[in-house]
């Protein structure tokens, strides 16, 4: 299968000779346009790109608080999390490939056995970096009119008249969902390096 770096010489590097330059590891020319596209909404702000989601397309079709906010999360994440996988993808070595061909593997095979779990050892860091980011991201959907736990903190620090309690505990909440997140990502870095070096 034809692997679509951007850079010409790594694409013969690959075995594509001779495909379109501006593909992200895609095979067909209409999905790396798409792909390549909608990467570049990594320049535009997300506050922005909710406020079009929600206001924006409201004359043409009148989205759900919850279901704008959600859209834009995941379209503005799935862009940064795509080039993590990319990088990850092209990270792994021609010749394991060339060797996993030579051995009769099919590309799922290929994928699956060797060039997957290489992959996500590479992508793991910033993939939970990412997520992270994304769980304190969600506080930005309140000007959505959409309540959740920042939004809720500020209606329950307006009615107590003081924010030191309630931004306390919404701090420990919000380290309380990403603290294990990050636990979870270094103890199978701890594994995976410990068995790369059986």
């Amino acid at each position: 299968r034809r692997i679509c770096t951007g850079n010409p010489g790594r694409e013969r590097e690959l075995g594509d000779r001779g495909g379109d330059r501006s593909c992200r590891a895609c095979e067909r020319a209409g999905a790396c346009w798409r792909a390549r596209h909608h990467v570049q909404c990594r320049g535009t702000p997300l506050l922005l790109q909710l406020f079009v989601l929600y206001y924006g397309l409201a004359g043409a079709v009148r989205l759900p608080a919850f279901v704008a906010a959600l859209l834009g999360l995941a379209m503005n994440y799935a862009a940064y999390e795509s080039e993590i996988y990319r990088s990850a993808l092209l990270s792994v070595p021609v010749g394991q490939l060339e060797a996993s061909r030579t051995l009769g593997f099919s590309e799922l095979q290929t994928l699956r056995l060797i060039r997957g779990p290489q992959a996500f050892r590479v992508a793991l860091a910033p993939m939970t970096n990412d997520f992270v980011g994304l769980l304190k991201d969600s506080s930005i959907v309140s000007v959505l009119t959409v309540v959740e736990l920042t939004k809720q903190t500020q209606i329950f620090a307006t009615n107590l008249g003081s924010w030191v309690i309630p931004g306390v505990v919404c701090a420990a909440l919000y380290l309380a969902m990403s603290l294990p997140l990050a636990a979870l990502a270094r103890l199978l870095e701890r594994r995976w390096r410990t068995a790369a070096n059986l």
